[in-house]
């Protein structure tokens, strides 16, 4: 058995979990590093008893046994009250660490409609998740301020303010970039193209001013769209679609330690039954599929909504959803990922 491979499920309070997000503490206030972990839950998607739940684990302690029981930390009557209006839904959850140590989550609700009618909003915890703020909404716009969501975590820049890759969906969908200032206000606002209707972008830095994005596909071409900024993204270009299969499906990248990119991705024309790891050394330009995670031979199995990152001593963890019903967790070496081969990891 390889060790430097693990996965294991996350214990669960609920019927459905979906849409994991993952990141890491370091070390504050006589608290160890951890490593972090939310998802929405309830009994379906967008029913009334959709909570937001987190749970965590010591950086270097992670086993099935180190993982608190997973709690509620939002719910739709807290937003409700917060907010003074009627909340419909309550969903993707992102969470992002501040260089100062404190942990942020952003979500979506709506008030009417459906998700193509929701907003942003932020609460966030001085004390690794033990207590949240109130929550905010992060207003996008002085007008139509609505049909904004979050998936991806964003990237801390030289001043303080936080480069925030967002998405529409109402009538056409398509990508954004914030930069969101230190207040949580809104400073600037840049539009993704891309070549086809997109979503999720995962936006990654390589250098002080270039940095690259792949987007889930929501049109035709069914591949990872493809964006780039030479100007710390106030400006965006196109890209060609990367010849990466996407059957509209959530997808997350990372640049490791070594300079190299990887992707979790469903790299299949239809469905989300083959969840793989792939990794580009140019700056992806190209890819190569390096590992499978999860595979079935029936196209009703679900992997998906895959996050990712490398935590502060190199290990890399993946969070992705299993058929909606649990969310999974893998961690895995680089030495792991270097032996280059394509293998079928048995699931937990």
């Amino acid at each position: 058995m390889d060790r430097s491979f693990a996965v294991v499920e996350l214990p669960s309070l609920s019927q459905t979990v979906h849409s994991p997000t993952i990141t890491e503490l370091n070390a504050k206030n006589n608290k160890a590093s951890e490593i972090v972990v939310a998802w929405f839950g309830g009994s379906r998607e967008g029913s009334a008893d959709v909570n937001i739940y987190l749970t965590k684990a010591p950086t270097g302690q992670i086993n099935p046994d180190t993982w608190i029981q997973p709690r509620s930390i939002l719910t739709r009557a807290l937003v409700e009250q917060a907010f003074g209006q009627r909340n419909l839904k309550l969903g993707n959850p992102l969470l992002q660490t501040t260089p100062e140590g404190s942990l942020l989550l952003f979500f979506v609700t709506t008030s009417y409609g459906g998700w193509s009618c929701s907003h942003i909003n932020l609460t966030y915890s001085e004390d690794h998740g033990d207590s949240w703020s109130p929550p905010r909404r992060i207003i996008t716009s002085p007008f139509a301020d609505f049909s904004t969501l979050v998936r991806n975590p964003g990237t801390w820049l030289k001043d303080g303010s936080l480069g925030l890759p967002i998405y529409h969906e109402f009538l056409n969908k398509h990508a954004e970039w914030l930069r969101i200032g230190k207040d949580f206000r809104v400073l600037t606002k840049a539009r993704i193209p891309s070549s086809q209707p997109a979503l999720q972008p995962s936006v990654v830095p390589l250098t002080e001013d270039l940095a690259v994005g792949a987007l889930r596909d929501a049109g035709s071409d069914q591949k990872i769209q493809w964006a780039f900024t030479k100007d710390k993204g106030q400006t965006w270009q196109r890209g060609a679609a990367r010849q990466v299969p996407n059957p509209d499906s959530a997808a997350a990248m990372i640049r490791l330690s070594d300079g190299s990119l990887l992707l979790a991705a469903n790299p299949t024309p239809k469905h989300r039954h083959i969840l793989k790891l792939l990794r580009s050394y140019d700056r992806g330009e190209s890819w190569s599929a390096i590992r499978t995670i999860e595979e079935s031979n029936d196209p009703n199995i679900e992997f998906s909504y895959p996050a990712l990152i490398q935590d502060s001593r190199g290990k890399i963890h993946l969070v992705y959803s299993y058929l909606r019903k649990s969310i999974r967790h893998a961690t895995f070496t680089m030495r792991w990922l270097n032996e280059n081969t394509e293998d079928n990891v048995p699931s937990p």
